[in-house]
């Protein structure tokens, strides 16, 4: 299938844009309810998944270990998140909510989920299934060329060391 390149650098530069609004507040500046965009996705995630173990909590947020440590690390000192070792392999470490924890990702889960109630909410109701299907359709082809295109890289889009990580919204 050929690709028409005037969609190519239209589409380039369009999810250039969305990137710079969506990374707003990955760097250590807050982003929601005093949180880093990493340490809301971690807390959100956690919420959903239950206790994980690093490696795990890492691979679905698309976070390098070093990265995970030190997020952890800050969540853990702000008394959100504890460690403890794994019962079947102690090397293995797992991270869990605490009470405080659970709060302030319940108070996110529902802060994404009105950003983006308010995002479709400025699109057409006949559109927003379009947009939707476009996203999917989008990631799903990222998804697919990335080992291609960037071979000895991350292995999935979203899976480089970067502060970004997955939704739950």
């Amino acid at each position: 299938m050929a690709a028409d390149r005037r969609y190519c650098c239209e589409t380039h530069e369009l999810i250039d844009r969305f990137l710079r609004w969506s990374t707003r507040g990955q760097r250590g500046e807050a982003f929601c309810l005093g949180f880093t965009t990493t340490q809301g996705y971690l807390l959100v995630e956690l919420l959903f998944g239950g206790d994980l173990a690093m490696a795990d909590l890492g691979e679905r947020l698309g976070l390098a270990r070093s990265t995970m440590t030190r997020v952890v690390a800050a969540l853990e000192r702000g008394g959100f998140v504890a460690r403890r070792p794994g019962r079947d392999d102690r090397r293995a470490v797992f991270v869990a909510l605490t009470d405080e924890g659970k709060r302030g990702a319940e108070r996110l889960a529902e802060c994404f989920r009105g950003f983006w109630t308010h995002v479709f909410e400025r699109i057409p109701t006949g559109c927003q299934d379009e947009v939707s299907r476009a996203v999917r359709l989008l990631l799903q082809a990222i998804e697919e060329a990335w080992p291609q295109c960037c071979p000895g890289g991350a292995g999935r889009a979203g899976r480089a060391d970067r502060d970004g990580a997955a939704s739950h919204t």
